[in-house]
């Protein structure tokens, strides 16, 4: 084994072949992401932010599952709220075009687009809406309430819906709320 993956690091410029195993079901993992979008094990904080990020890249949801997948194995984890938390917010203005960009707890970028669209949704257990902005892949960011202040200050009336407020980004109009 060590001698195949010191071979995958060093021969460059040549495309690293792994052996296709199918995905070995592994049950719960006893991972759990808090609402705060801080990762646990067992109940126990992880504390490396190093690991954290390298599972949030083998992250998938799929039939209201969330589960890690990697070509080997494939365990299902918790996820109370949203796998990531959008802590920061950037507006950019180019040509004209205003275009918002977030920043995730774990470093993700979004550029908010029909792609990655901003969107309220509903919390069962909260029993209250909330705004999340698409990461990737139907994975989704709660957009921190800080964040979302910063947001609504930014928000206009929908132009065929003086009631209908939202945030233009990318020539897009995503819907905030109504006012009645």
């Amino acid at each position: 084994m060590k001698r195949g993956l010191s071979k995958a690091y060093t021969d460059k410029g040549k495309k690293t072949q792994f052996p296709l195993y199918k995905n070995l079901k592994c049950g719960h993992f006893g991972i759990k992401i808090l609402r705060d979008g801080s990762w646990t094990y067992h109940n126990s904080p992880i504390k490396r932010i190093e690991i954290v990020r390298l599972f949030s890249t083998v992250l998938k949801f799929d039939n209201g599952v969330y589960y890690l997948e990697t070509p080997v194995e494939k365990g299902v984890i918790d996820v109370e709220d949203a796998p990531f938390t959008a802590t920061n917010m950037h507006v950019e203005i180019t040509n004209g075009v205003q275009n918002l960009i977030f920043f995730t707890n774990l470093g993700d970028k979004i550029n908010v687009n029909k792609k990655n669209p901003i969107y309220m949704g509903f919390n069962q257990e909260k029993k209250d809406y909330f705004p999340y902005v698409i990461v990737r892949k139907n994975l989704k960011a709660l957009i921190i309430r800080s964040v979302y202040y910063e947001l609504v200050n930014l928000a206009v009336n929908e132009p065929k819906d003086q009631k209908l407020y939202g945030v233009w980004s990318n020539n897009t109009f995503f819907k905030l709320g109504r006012v009645d």
